[in-house]
């Protein structure tokens, strides 16, 4: 070895280079590794080939990423020949790179490899560095390839043990790990791995893999298969797994969970105590409280035979917490208690306490699957999204086909005639780029598009049929062609399907909450959204009317957010100067004005169950996507700018709804949870979402009629909210939201007098 490090060190040949490295490759030493790093790679470079089985040794990949880190903290004169180092790692890692360090290796060494390959040392170096070099090898050039690089090694060198160290990448990373193993072979050895884990780690996976389950197409025709797959994971869902299911919120998921319970008794017992808490029923996301109530329904069937479900009606806990329910100032509480006590006598046959519309609230009563034993469940699971894709490659090649017929015509001008039917938009909005028409096609179906939609609207069921498609197809546009405010085409075709489907919001939120888009997408969703809910509830926009201007990522479109800023200049307006002198020794103060709330004149709403819906399919569903498991979450930088106009849309939404929406109280009432979860991470630096939730809250001062009811229901949260506002008063420094914050302190301080006015005069009446 010292004989083969002095020749290495003496510039040899590439002959006698090679004989060393042949020599050496299986066991190279810390030092030879480190002679040919500063001698030889540069040297030889670029014919870096004939080291890469060197560097495929433990000493040798770590000691490259350790030469590739330092250089990286260098200043640029002295960090030379890093992008040697980088292109030599590049090489490195290829489909031979496990199976050469595993050879041989002792449990130490396994354990270095993982920490260096599964644990995201490689990476995070890896990342350091491609911010000021290029990096042209696929697995490298983000994360999830390098997470399917390394799933792939896991599968060819049969090492599932590495798996679970990919998962703590991010939620990400856990639905690509999922949807790679997902399958018959690869299953069993994941369910191998995870009986050898501990019992808190199962627990995790389980979260994980649940939440994966929450995205892949679940159906009541195919959860009986599910249920055959997921058997062996039976013994560890508990409260703690229940409570994971219950803020996923998918109700196919939720039934197979019931089914797949062994102690329904004892979780039904959990969930009625759950149910029946007072600061569960008061604090606890609406959405989440149906949530946890289609559960218990599921599992009350699955355990309606038993004598507990059979004498449950006389529980006192269940009693208590019908009870608690019912005596809640929200409809929507109300309704579950309904709901469980209808549904329960039912179960047992007997007669019903309220009689309640099951059609109206159909899904808690519809009967789930029964569990029976499939011997082949992966086999039929299988066949069954081989049917799907079959049937969407029938309808793919009929839209192809569609793309070639009737779209000329009148061939030497080239005139692409107007889409008839809702299907041809979606043939032409697909339509192939490569086709020599296609801008002209593209631009008819931005333009004619918005019209058709609202026609065929009141004619079949033709719109709701596509509906969905189109949505996916709109948003996931791009300007190929540069067309000429494409962006405001696109935002006025979201808000005809819309209009004409308001059913798909729920899709639409779906999309918002777990698809892969970029900010500025989920910007078009959220505009769409509050501009399709004024145009329903007769809000005449010229937003709607007239064409749009630009889109630009930093705020609303120009014209929606005016419409924001009106709003807000609607609820503010000059206060005393005593008010001034108060709080804000400078500068002017803004107040509440009564000029929304005491307007003469109410558009009337396009459709008449308007107030009706604008909760149901708009606000609440919204609502859900911050607390569902999303990517909405987690959108690093750009996190201030979305939560900022989610909670402008909420406002919007708010004030759609007023003054005659059935659910106004528990709108508020979500938006004031849902802030408090807000403010408790918000950071002073993050003025836009600052100032949305002001604005929120002014409005919904604003539209509260009834001082007394409002604080009796709201006064926890007011209180919060009132000593955040004085906690962050001194530390704004933006002059508008400063305003803004002194003028809600004021509002507040207001209210809260009116209020013991009004409590005290009803104590001594």
């Amino acid at each position: 070895m010292n004989k083969d490090i002095e020749i290495l060190k003496n510039k040899p040949s590439i002959d006698e280079l090679n004989d060393i490295l042949q020599r050496n490759y299986k066991n190279p030493s810390f030092v030879y590794i480190n002679t040919l790093l500063d001698y030889n790679v540069i040297d030889f470079y670029p014919n870096l080939e004939i080291f890469i089985r060197s560097f495929q040794s433990l000493i040798g990949l770590g000691n490259l990423l350790n030469k590739l880190k330092l250089k990286s903290k260098l200043k640029s004169n002295l960090n030379e020949h890093i992008d040697v180092y980088l292109k030599l790692i590049e090489l490195v890692i290829n489909n031979d790179l496990l199976s050469n360090l595993l050879r041989d290796a002792n449990d130490i060494q396994i354990r270095e490899i993982e920490k260096l390959l599964f644990k995201g040392r490689l990476l995070s170096i890896i990342n350091e560095v491609s911010i000021d070099y290029q990096i042209d090898n696929n697995h490298l050039l983000s994360t999830s390839n390098y997470i399917q690089y390394l799933i792939e090694q896991i599968k060819v060198n049969n090492r599932f043990d590495f798996l679970f160290s990919l998962f703590k990448f991010s939620n990400d990373a856990t639905i690509q790990i999922f949807k790679s193993i997902f399958n018959k072979n690869d299953w069993i050895k994941f369910i191998d791995q995870f009986n050898k884990l501990k019992k808190f780690e199962k627990k995790d996976m389980l979260k994980k893999l649940f939440i994966y389950l929450g995205l892949i197409i679940i159906t009541h025709s195919n959860i009986v298969l599910y249920y055959n797959i997921l058997e062996p994971f039976q013994d560890y869902l508990d409260e703690i797994i229940i409570e994971h299911i219950i803020l996923i919120k998918n109700d196919n998921l939720s039934v197979l969970t019931a089914m797949l319970i062994k102690n329904k008794e004892k979780l039904i017992q959990y969930l009625f105590s759950k149910w029946a808490d007072e600061n569960i029923i008061k604090s606890e996301p609406i959405s989440i409280q149906e949530s946890r109530t289609y559960i218990l329904t599921k599992l009350i069937y699955y355990a309606k035979d038993t004598p507990y479900i059979q004498n449950v009606s006389r529980d006192s806990i269940f009693i208590n917490s019908i009870s608690s329910r019912l005596g809640s100032f929200s409809n929507n509480i109300k309704d579950l208690a309904i709901i469980l006590a209808d549904y329960i006598c039912e179960i047992n046959k007997t007669e019903k306490i309220f009689k309640i519309d099951k059609d109206r609230y159909a899904k808690y009563f519809e009967a789930p699957p029964q569990p029976t034993v499939i011997l082949n469940p992966w086999e039929n699971l299988t066949n069954e999204i081989t049917e799907v894709r079959v049937e969407q490659q029938i309808e793919q090649q009929r839209i192809s086909k569609g793309k070639d017929l009737n779209l000329l015509v009148d061939e030497p001008t080239t005139k692409v005639a107007n889409p008839i039917y809702i299907r041809d938009l979606l043939e032409y909005l697909t339509i192939d780029n490569s086709n020599k028409h296609a801008f002209e096609i593209i631009k008819i179906a931005l333009e004619k598009g918005p019209l058709l939609l609202l026609k065929k609207s009141s004619q079949g069921t033709e719109v709701e049929f596509y509906s969905e498609d189109l949505l996916t197809c709109i948003i996931g546009m791009d300007n190929s062609f540069n067309i000429e405010n494409f962006e405001s085409l696109k935002l006025k075709f979201m808000i005809a399907i819309i209009i004409s489907n308001y059913k798909v919001t729920k899709f639409l939120f779906t999309l918002l909450a777990d698809a892969d888009y970029s900010i500025s997408q989920r910007m078009l969703i959220l505009s769409a959204t509050s501009l399709s809910a004024r145009e329903l509830r007769g809000i005449k926009d010229e937003i709607i009317s007239n064409s749009f201007t630009d889109f630009p990522t930093k705020k609303l479109p120009d014209k929606l957010h005016n419409l924001y800023l009106e709003l807000q200049n609607d609820l503010m307006e000059s206060k005393s100067i005593e008010a001034q002198d108060r709080l804000i020794p400078q500068g002017k103060l803004l107040r509440m004005s009564q000029k929304l709330k005491k307007r003469e004149t109410i558009d009337r709403p396009k459709i008449k169950n308007f107030f009706e819906i604008i909760g149901t399919f708009f606000y609440f569903p919204l609502i859900n996507v911050f607390y569902s498991n999303s990517r909405i979450r987690s959108m690093g930088h750009y996190q201030s700018l979305f939560l900022a106009h989610y909670l402008k849309t909420l406002s919007l939404l708010l004030h759609c709804a007023y003054p005659s929406s059935n659910q106004l109280t528990d709108m508020i009432k979500e938006y004031l949870i849902l802030v408090i979860q807000i403010i408790k991470n918000i950071k002073i630096e993050e003025v836009q979402v600052i100032e949305s939730i002001i604005t929120g809250i002014l409005l919904i001062l604003d539209i509260s009629d009834n001082v007394l009811n409002f604080n009796f229901n709201f006064n926890e949260e007011l209180i919060f909210i009132t000593n955040w506002l004085l906690s962050i008063y001194e530390l704004i420094i933006d002059d508008k939201v400063k305003s803004l914050t002194a003028g809600l302190l004021i509002r507040l301080t207001e209210l809260q007098k009116k209020y013991e006015t009004s409590s005290n005069g009803l104590l001594f009446n």
